[in-house]
């Protein structure tokens, strides 16, 4: 299931959007963490204060084993029950907003929560994911 983290990095790095800018830095480790998962995403935001207050990703759901693994990874940042390893302190989860084919995944109580707090949460989130041995889902 784990994508070459590398080869993830360099095809998050040269993806640009319909004005050729690349993914914004505060979602991008992320994009990387979902995509080398297997989670296939199309859009994303860091979150802006004047538009979209919070961090977002749309994720393509083609199958339900798409969504299985969305929603896999997204329970291991509330609680790995095998290994013991909690979150890091003061992050909360992040939750899906489904769409007819795609789904948005955002921070969770994100109207309680600064911003900066959601987008440093995202780099979090996405570094966590970079980190799992590729054989995290096997075990």
């Amino acid at each position: 299931m784990a994508r070459n983290l590398e080869e993830v990095k360099r095809e998050v790095e040269s993806l640009r959007d319909g004005l050729g800018m690349p993914v914004d830095a505060k979602i991008r480790d992320l994009v990387i963490g979902l995509r080398r998962w297997g989670v296939k995403t199309s859009m994303s935001c860091q979150g802006h204060y004047d538009r979209h207050p919070y961090p977002w990703v749309m994720v393509d759901i083609e199958s339900p084993d798409d969504l299985f693994n969305l929603v896999q990874i997204l329970a291991i940042w509330w609680k790995d029950k095998d290994k013991g390893a909690s979150r890091e302190a003061g992050s909360l989860g992040w939750v899906i907003e489904a769409g007819p084919r795609a789904v948005k995944i955002f921070p969770e109580d994100k109207k309680s929560r600064t911003l900066k707090e959601m987008q440093e949460d995202a780099v979090a989130f996405g570094k966590f994911l970079q980190t799992l041995p590729d054989d995290y889902f096997t075990q």
